[in-house]
C-alpha cells in the first residue's frame, strides 16, 4: 500500500518511486520519522503542541487532499464536496478548519501565526460563500494545507533556534 505524505501528496517512501538516490540523508531520515507518525526529528515539541500539528496535517489531508482525480494529479478534499451543499457545507469546513485554529490558540501559539491562520480560514471561508465561482475556488484553495504547513515551518524554525 502506497502511504502518502499529508501536506504534498508524496509518497513517504521514496524507494518506493526511485529516487532515494536523489535524497539527502536527513531527508530521508525525516521520511523514516514521517512514516512511523514520530514528530519532528530532533525537535522539542510539547505533547499539545505535537497534537495540533497533528490536527492540523489530519484536517489538511481529509479535508483540502484526501481524494485524486483519476489521472490526473488534482487533489481535493471533503472542503470542496461540503462546499457545494448550500449554507451548510461551508459552516461544517469553517468549523473544521477553525477548530485547529483553536487548538493552536490554547497551547500559546504566536499571535501573529494565529492571524495568518484565522486569515486562511476566512478567506477559505469567504471565498467559498460566493455561489458556483466560490464552488470552483473552494476546491483550488487549501486552507488546511496552508495552516498546516505554517505550523510545520514555525515548529521548524523555532526547534533549529534552540
Amino acid at each position: 500500500m502506497r502511504h502518502e505524505t499529508v501536506l504534498d501528496g508524496k509518497p513517504l517512501d521514496p524507494a518506493a518511486d526511485g529516487d532515494r538516490d536523489h535524497l539527502r540523508a536527513a531527508e530521508r531520515a525525516r521520511f523514516a520519522s514521517a512514516a512511523a507518525g514520530e514528530p519532528l526529528s530532533g525537535s522539542a515539541l510539547t505533547t499539545e503542541e505535537e497534537e495540533v500539528l497533528r490536527r492540523a496535517e489530519l484536517a489538511a489531508k481529509w479535508m483540502d487532499s484526501r481524494f485524486r482525480l483519476p489521472l490526473t494529479d488534482f487533489r481535493f478534499g471533503l472542503d470542496g464536496l461540503l462546499g457545494l451543499i448550500p449554507g451548510v457545507g461551508d459552516g461544517a469546513g469553517l468549523l473544521v478548519s477553525g477548530y485547529v485554529v483553536y487548538t493552536g490558540w490554547k497551547v500559546g501559539l504566536p499571535m501573529p501565526l494565529l492571524l495568518r491562520m484565522a486569515g486562511n480560514v476566512a478567506l477559505d471561508a469567504i471565498v467559498g460563500a460566493v455561489p458556483l465561482l466560490g464552488d470552483l475556488l473552494d476546491f483550488a484553495f487549501k486552507a488546511n494545507r496552508r495552516n498546516a504547513a505554517l505550523l510545520r515551518e514555525h515548529f521548524e524554525t523555532r526547534s533549529a533556534a534552540l
